[in-house]
């Protein structure tokens, strides 16, 4: 009887020791993959756990289609040999000519809402609530709602718009300009933030959270780069130096609860929701030009082009953790998206989609 107790009292310790904790591990599936000009010969998953999902949607030289997560063909749009901006959820687009006297609002099969004669570049939101009209010289935006009808502030000023951006899966905005002045537009239209970078920096990212309360704005000049991130909430912004001068813009996500993540040409860096680095993640040099940062379910994934001209496509924790990475030589850019449990990447001619899962080990 002694070494029963014995054998019990040391069996409740070792429960709450550690090393014997459950480790989770993330499981990744190739599903399919094609040819984005052969994009009805895509060979269909037969996964029904992302049957049910919507991309977001591809635009081809003549149509735009909306896929599935297993890649079923969805919807699809002649563009009429006009310009189109989709919301990312697949239900909205605008038809436009690059130099035109009218835009067309319109749902993904192809009912019309609404037509102005404009000669302004259309922008969209995530959901389509909210519409940027730039004119020709990027000095002014107008907004306008899904009715075409402007709102809230109505129209932004400022010297040459350098970027125009929107929240993951709701309707806020960011506006940058060459001036350093930036505002942030919820979905009603209002601004309910705004600034000048110090030194009056070019802006040359914002990225919102999608519940619209922190905002990373990167800014920078001959001096240097920097990510500001501000919290709403407290009426707060921290600065954090980026190692490297970015001639352009490069890939920033601020999560819900603040912290971001942004490549910072041959490193990744996480950062906390005080602007503190909390990691940082060794990768191969990147080349100015398209690149994305996406999250969900405590994963990031990042894709870019390195120096050697191929894309590169890494998918890490948010404690910094290298999951995957893989080379796409034949690619010179990709363009990733994920959800909670599709990874989506978009190239110049492929298509290529993975299901993922998080499983435990005991």
């Amino acid at each position: 009887m002694r070494y029963l107790y014995i054998g019990l009292i040391c069996g409740f310790i070792l429960g709450f020791l550690p090393f014997f904790k459950p480790v989770g591990g993330v499981a990744i599936y190739p599903e399919w993959h094609g040819k984005i000009d052969l994009i009805k010969n895509i060979q269909k998953a037969s996964n029904p756990l992302i049957s049910k999902i919507q991309l977001p949607p591809v635009k081809t030289t003549e149509k735009i289609f909306t896929l599935s997560g297993n890649g079923e063909i969805l919807t699809e749009m002649n563009m009429d040999h006009q310009l189109v901006s989709f919301s990312k959820n697949g239900k909205y687009i605008i038809k436009y000519d690059k130099i035109g006297t009218n835009i067309e609002f319109l749902n993904i099969h192809g009912e019309r809402f609404w037509k102005s004669i404009s000669m302004e570049y259309p922008y969209i939101s995530f959901n389509g609530k909210i519409i940027l009209l730039m004119n020709g010289d990027h000095s002014a935006i107008r907004i306008v709602d899904f009715n075409g009808n402007e709102i809230g502030s109505k129209k932004i000023n400022g010297r040459f718009c350098t970027v125009i951006s929107f929240s993951k899966f709701s309707d806020f905005a960011g506006i940058g300009f060459l001036d350093g002045s930036f505002f942030i537009i919820n979905y009603n239209g209002e601004i309910i933030y705004k600034g000048i970078a110090s030194e009056n920096f070019l802006i040359k990212g914002i990225a919102i959270s999608s519940n619209g309360q922190y905002i990373a704005i990167h800014h920078g000049g001959k001096e240097g780069d920097f990510i500001r991130l501000v919290n709403l909430n407290l009426k707060k912004f921290f600065i954090t130096p980026l190692k490297h001068i970015h001639i352009s813009k490069t890939s920033l996500k601020v999560l819900n609860d603040g912290r971001i993540s942004v490549i910072d040409y041959n490193r990744i860096l996480l950062i906390g929701n005080r602007g503190k680095i909390t990691k940082i993640i060794e990768t191969p040099t990147k080349r100015p030009g398209t690149s994305t940062i996406d999250y969900a379910n405590g994963i990031f994934i990042a894709s870019y082009t390195k120096t050697t001209g191929n894309a590169h496509f890494i998918i890490y924790r948010e404690d910094g953790t290298p999951l995957f990475a893989k080379n796409f030589s034949s690619e010179p850019f990709l363009i990733s998206f994920m959800n909670d449990s599709v990874i989506f990447l978009r190239g110049s001619e492929s298509l290529f989609c993975y299901y993922y899962t998080h499983q435990y080990n005991l």
